[in-house]
């Protein structure tokens, strides 16, 4: 009996010590692209700065409309008619009299240019103007400070990602000291040298070992797909 149990707990050992290192090497295909690469994708993928960015060009075609506004003071008039019937009347140039009147019928065309100005054309005007240019300049503001935002935000993820990083490699090293650590103890016991209580000890020790390094790779790969989510781009196509 006391065999037995001496081999199940070897087996089991050997299975947990199996499972950290394939766990271990699995997450050998996370890559950590550099850092300036990933907030130029940052900004070139973020829709709030695509959406600044269609402002300021919507505020430069506003700036070039209000400058040509003075087009719309001046009308133009143009047309046609055909009368039947019109009267033309003959002047003699030296008596000053008429000589005849007769009807006839011919075609009409007109054409006229009209300009208006209001007073607020020539007080109020360059107010409009002014006024184009300062929400062009407000809204390349805006695009600074939401960069400036993005590309904070694009550091605090990557430094998280290289903090879950570096504690997963400690987890992982903690682990895998603690199950050579329980292999050596296991062929202690199988040898009678420990007792079953160190043997134990040490099972324990690796199985808590094992959870934490779980736990940590769960934290890893969420602050992987946390920031490459936010890059908008998979990391490893850097």
């Amino acid at each position: 009996m006391y065999q037995k149990i001496c081999v199940i707990i070897g087996l089991l050992l050997g299975w947990f010590a199996a499972k950290g290192q394939a766990t271990d090497s699995s997450l050998a295909h996370y890559r950590l692209p550099p850092l300036v690469l990933l907030t130029e994708a940052a900004l070139d993928n973020a829709p709030r700065v695509k959406y600044q960015q269609a402002i300021i060009r919507r505020n430069n075609a506003n700036i070039k409309a209000r400058k040509k506004r003075w087009a719309d003071k001046i009308f133009m008039d143009a047309g046609y008619s055909y009368t039947n019937n019109f009267s033309v009347m003959n002047v003699d140039a030296s008596t000053g009299g008429f000589e005849s009147v007769s009807l006839k019928n011919g075609d009409s065309y007109r054409f006229g240019v009209t300009f208006r100005l209001s007073l607020f054309d020539l007080i109020g005007l360059k107010h409009v103007k002014q006024g184009a240019v300062f929400e062009k300049q407000a809204a390349e503001h805006q695009l600074k400070d939401i960069e400036k935002h993005i590309r904070w935000t694009v550091t605090e993820l990557y430094k998280n990602l290289q903090l879950a990083q570096s504690l997963l490699k400690i987890k992982s090293d903690k682990m895998q000291t603690l199950s050579l650590q329980r292999q050596m103890a296991e062929k202690e016991f199988m040898q009678g040298q420990i007792k079953i209580a160190e043997l134990s000890r040490l099972t324990e020790l690796t199985s808590n070992a094992r959870q934490d390094f779980e736990k940590g790779k769960i934290e890893f790969e969420k602050a992987y797909l946390k920031l490459e989510q936010y890059v908008g781009k998979s990391l490893t196509s850097f």
